[in-house]
């Protein structure tokens, strides 16, 4: 074999480390969308937020990619690696939170969900049908239950090619 490329970090490891390999950081970057059409609660602005502060950017980069990644704050790449460490996970997670707190949602003591007047925050997490993907969208769901949200993780394929059909955050 001359040359190979897109290999999942699951065979990247398999390579013997004596193979003479180049290896190019490629733009491909792995992403949550709130969509609060599907789902009012995603309109306000502290549960974004807190929701985005509980993504373990760093785990999943380490267990889903197996180091093939970089933590990203935003959509584009910068030139300094972003350090997602479990102390700025931990900081972020306390800011979390506190957002929820502040926007009025609190722990229900006989569900472990967070409620707001009655109502569960309770959100879908749809992805693509690939073995990171799911591994991703999984470590994602865990954190935000952990957090006290109620999350279901849907993983939506065309009947015919096993395409995924849509890649959302929404409601039930």
């Amino acid at each position: 074999i001359d040359a190979v490329g897109g290999l999942s970090a699951e065979k990247n490891v398999q390579i013997p480390a004596d193979a003479p390999t180049v290896r190019a950081t490629l733009p491909r970057t792995f992403a949550v969308f709130f969509n609060p059409e599907h789902n009012a609660v995603l309109s306000e602005q502290p549960v974004r937020e807190a929701l985005a502060n509980l993504v373990p950017r760093g785990s999943i980069v380490r267990s889903v990619l197996l180091g093939f990644g970089q933590v990203l704050s935003g959509p584009l790449p910068t030139d300094t690696e972003t350090q997602d460490n479990e102390l700025t996970y931990s900081k972020r997670k306390k800011d979390a939170l506190a957002l929820f707190t502040k926007a009025g949602w609190a722990i229900n003591p006989s569900s472990s969900i967070l409620e707001k007047d009655g109502k569960e925050l309770s959100i879908s997490l749809a992805t693509a049908n690939t073995d990171e993907l799911k591994d991703a969208a999984r470590a994602i769901a865990e954190a935000w239950r952990a957090a006290g949200v109620k999350v279901k993780v849907e993983l939506p394929v065309s009947a015919t090619r096993g395409l995924p059909v849509r890649c959302k955050v929404s409601s039930p």
